[in-house]
């Protein structure tokens, strides 16, 4: 059971470490030029997830006791998850960020619009990676900031 408890708290350390690169390179990454909100369907799985977690975590730990303490670092996980997929995609003057993920304008090779509501990012050195950020309002905007942002 300790095993499990260092691997969940190293899990949620480097989500931490993540969350502070990535702010970090939001923040050398030049002005930001313009936000779009997200209206992710991850927030509320997430969510749901948690509330599933804590009433798991009191139950166990009203059973068994002490051994409820190993899905604490769990539920932190999924609540920074659920905070990385509620912020705005943040177009920048050096790099996009959404999801908690900060990419440079020279690492994305190709922007598509999948359907009226998602973006679809190709990066380059690697065919097979894509990211999507679904569910934006005014994807239009967003798909032509980037596309701006790339060729400067």
């Amino acid at each position: 059971m300790t095993g499990l408890l260092v691997f969940s708290t190293f899990i949620l350390g480097y989500q931490v470490f993540m969350i502070y690169k990535n702010q970090k390179a939001l923040h050398e990454g030049g002005g930001i030029v313009n936000s779009f909100t997200q209206h992710s369907s991850m927030v509320r799985v997430t969510a749901v997830l948690v509330l599933l977690s804590i009433s798991f975590t009191i139950w166990t730990y009203n059973a068994f006791g002490n051994v409820a303490l190993v899905n604490i670092p769990v539920i932190g996980y999924l609540l920074i998850m659920m905070y990385n997929h509620s912020r705005k995609v943040t177009v920048a003057a050096k790099g996009l960020f959404f999801n908690g993920r900060f990419i440079e304008w020279s690492h994305i090779s190709q922007v598509d619009i999948i359907d009226n509501s998602s973006i679809r990012l190709s990066l380059k050195g690697d065919k097979y990676k894509i990211y999507v950020i679904d569910k934006v309002d005014s994807i239009g905007q967003l798909q032509k900031a980037i596309r701006y942002q790339m060729k400067k």
